[in-house]
């Protein structure tokens, strides 16, 4: 199933703007293709109105760049969340996660918010996640995982509920961004609004979410 894309209309410093707007879209600079199962909902999400679905079976994917070969620099990636339940990990947004080296993963679960890298040149396995982050089933969150000077964050509501080091060359060329899972299982249940990538650290300290559309 392939999911309409539709023109630039923000600042090229946002790498990916997926939207829902009666698909599901790439509404930053590079209108990117997107391809899966995901769909749209109305009525949804603090900020707009629409969001994206998924029920444990639905899924969405984003072409191998070499703009996801992140290395070490600064990147950031948010979103909006209603929770409803992962006992175990489920995926946000990862790069081929499971099927190979030099690959991570943002996952949501009951009272966690993790982000893993693994890279097969570098220290391996490297984590950081916020155990005790308040998540609320039916409850809209706004999550950041924002990496800084090689220094990985992750907010929740504005607030940084977790940080450490990754020192790992994060992503690769050519592997597609997935939303939704994590290439292999891990798939989500849950609603995720307006789901960016940016090419820098968005937030550096405690924010207020934002309150309209990107």
């Amino acid at each position: 199933m392939l999911l309409q894309s539709q023109g630039p209309k923000n600042n090229s410093q946002c790498l990916l703007n997926i939207r829902p707007s009666g698909g599901v879209v790439d509404s930053s600079p590079y209108a990117r293709t997107i391809s899966g199962t995901a769909a749209y909902v109305m009525g949804q999400g603090s900020i707009g109105g629409e969001a994206i679905n998924f029920t444990g079976a639905e899924y969405g994917s984003v072409p191998a760049s070499a703009d996801w070969l992140w290395g070490t620099k600064d990147w950031t990636i948010e979103c909006e969340y209603y929770h409803r339940a992962n006992a175990s990990e489920a995926a946000i947004l990862a790069c081929s996660y499971g099927s190979g080296a030099d690959n991570w993963h943002l996952t949501a679960g009951d009272g966690y918010l993790r982000f893993r890298s693994y890279a097969s040149g570098g220290t391996g396995l490297q984590s950081v996640s916020a155990s005790a982050s308040p998540f609320a089933a039916t409850t809209w969150l706004h999550l950041a995982a924002v990496m800084r000077s090689g220094v990985l964050t992750l907010y929740h509501a504005g607030v940084p509920v977790a940080s450490g080091s990754i020192t790992n060359s994060v992503g690769r060329s050519d592997a597609a961004l997935t939303f939704g899972w994590d290439g292999a299982n891990s798939k989500l249940n849950g609603i995720v609004a307006h789901l960016r990538v940016h090419e820098r650290a968005v937030w550096t300290r405690p924010f207020t979410p934002p309150t309209r559309q990107f």
